[in-house]
């Protein structure tokens, strides 16, 4: 693929009232599909009555997003490895929130937004009957990688996050979203969890020495197995091939990290990191739970 991109844009007002004004604009060339051509609007307007203390924003936005390779792998690791997946256009975005202080050293920000977008992709496991089989019947198998199927979907999310800095030595991050999916043909938004959240501490200790910690948790989520006859068919096959959807539920998931870093020099530091550190062994993916505790060690150094 070959992308080109052009977002002008005009910048207005002053401090107290300010605006951006302008358009996004792509064209994708694609060596298996037709050339594509994408608008979407960028705007942004800011309004701050109390500067420092609170301040509001809203616009309309959109975006073209290119699910390369890596990207889905990374999202995904258990995706089937020969996926090559369609690129997803959110046709339009509506946004806004306000953020402020609640005092001098916390911070909070409260968001909403709307987003319209066409292929979103979905990952999902496929059973089928193993017709190769000497056993008789025929038994059914679930691949052990995930394929992936696109849906349109209207997304609404609230997110909240509270900063507060007591100190130079303690740091505090709570972030918050809550999400609601409507679908354009699937029962589900397979895989999205309805909210999350997310804490994360930090502690100077010493001039040499910091701790942190971050606690995750994931809402519950559907997980999709597609169930057929066949695995797959020649597409000028008559045969019939009748899909079954089968939903799982896929528990609320927490997560803790804790980490430690001592700085030796100002270039020359040593850190150590527990992952899981709450033995959890939730299912981010249906099938795959994830590691138990595990832990990493090394030393940095910067030139």
């Amino acid at each position: 693929q070959s992308w080109l991109y052009l977002n002008p844009a005009v910048f207005l007002g002053k401090k107290i009232f300010n605006a951006k004004l302008g358009i996004k604009t792509w064209y994708i060339s694609d060596k298996y599909i037709n050339a594509q051509a994408r608008v979407t609007p960028d705007i942004l307007l800011n309004f701050i009555p109390a500067e420092n203390i609170i301040k509001l924003y809203a616009g309309i936005s959109g975006n073209y997003d290119n699910n390369f390779y890596s990207k889905i792998a990374y999202e995904n690791p258990f995706v089937d490895p020969e996926h090559d997946a369609y690129n997803s256009f959110e046709k339009i975005r509506f946004f806004g929130g306000f953020d402020g202080k609640f005092a001098a050293k916390t911070n909070f920000k409260i968001g909403f937004d709307y987003s319209m977008i066409d292929n979103q992709p979905f990952y999902y496991l496929q059973e089928y009957t193993l017709f190769q089989s000497s056993t008789s019947p025929a038994p059914k198998v679930v691949d052990n990688d995930f394929s992936i199927l696109y849906d349109d979907i209207n997304l609404f999310k609230i997110n909240l996050e509270i900063i507060h800095r007591s100190s130079d030595k303690l740091d505090l991050l709570l972030s918050g979203n809550y999400f609601v999916y409507k679908m354009d043909e699937q029962k589900e938004a397979w895989n999205m969890p309805a909210w999350d959240a997310t804490l994360s501490l930090g502690y100077k200790i010493t001039e040499q020495l910091s701790m942190s910690a971050d606690f995750f948790l994931i809402g519950e989520r559907k997980a999709l197995i597609r169930e057929s006859l066949f695995k797959s068919l020649p597409p000028s096959s008559s045969v019939a091939n009748p899909m079954t959807y089968k939903s799982f539920n896929l528990d609320t998931a927490f997560d803790m990290n804790v980490r430690g870093n001592y700085k030796i020099t100002e270039k020359f530091s040593v850190f150590a990191q527990l992952n899981n550190f709450g033995f959890q062994q939730y299912q981010r993916w249906f099938g795959y739970p994830v590691q138990s505790l595990n832990f990493l060690a090394g030393v940095s150094y910067a030139f």
